[in-house]
């Protein structure tokens, strides 16, 4: 039986994979293990992801959209470029502590 692409599942693994990054770091880490800890086998990963470039950039991918959509939030009612720029700052700052 065919496999079916679960576009939630990926971005459950993309999260769990960000969530692994943060508490043990990006050192060296293969898609064996990956695989281990996030309860998936290999064959997983590799049906969503070509290889671990590819995991490695959708994680990233995903906290660049998470900051943007951040960031377009807390500027979506400022005017004046000079009062954006400030709050543009203030909001990189607060989206890193929180993360």
């Amino acid at each position: 039986m065919a496999r079916h692409f679960d576009a939630a599942r990926r971005s459950a693994l993309v999260e769990q994979t960000l969530a692994l990054l943060r508490a043990r770091g990006v050192g060296r880490v293969t898609m064996s293990e990956l695989a281990v800890a996030l309860g998936v086998k290999r064959p997983t990963l590799y049906f969503y992801f070509r290889d671990l470039s590819g995991l490695l950039l959708a994680a990233v991918e995903e906290v660049y959209r998470g900051y943007a959509t951040h960031i377009a939030a807390r500027l979506a009612a400022i005017d004046h470029p000079i009062e954006a720029l400030g709050e543009l700052a203030r909001a990189t700052v607060a989206y890193q502590r929180e993360r």
